[in-house]
């Protein structure tokens, strides 16, 4: 039993350290003004606000990315998962489906933000760092 205590410890201190590196980089991030029905690229860490309101949604980070690569054939086209806070909320997990169809819209203070795509898209035998992608959202009118 107590051969697991350390590596389960060290596991959540890890955990910890994870979430406040991704609060402190959302806090430091810049925070892009935008109006209605205007589209934006957030990198992790960004913050977009619709007219006077601050920080009403931040790109926090990429969870996963499972979605097929191009120059692969896959049975499924997979998902990207991505982590957003709205406003002083909790952070959420969001899925990005690959079908346009399935796009998600989110309501905000001021609005809603309905999420485009997540950029770039994977590549066969290419890895992706995290600061490489960007969310492409747009903000509409409540």
């Amino acid at each position: 039993m107590s051969k697991y205590l350390l590596p389960l410890c060290i596991l959540l201190i890890l955990n910890n350290c994870t979430a406040k590196v991704a609060e402190t980089s959302a806090k430091s991030g810049k925070v892009i003004s935008v109006a209605f029905d205007q589209s934006e690229e957030l990198a992790p860490g960004q913050s977009l606000s619709v007219g006077k309101n601050t920080a009403a949604f931040t790109f926090l980070r990429v969870v996963s990315d499972s979605r097929c690569p191009q120059g692969v054939n896959c049975v499924r086209a997979g998902e990207a998962v991505v982590q957003l806070q709205r406003g002083t909320a909790a952070p959420e997990e969001v899925i990005i489906d690959t079908d346009p169809k399935n796009l998600v819209t989110l309501p905000i203070e001021g609005g809603k933000v309905r999420l485009l795509a997540l950029d770039p898209y994977p590549v066969a035998r290419v890895e992706t760092t995290p600061a490489a992608y960007r969310l492409r959202v747009v903000v509409k009118a409540p």
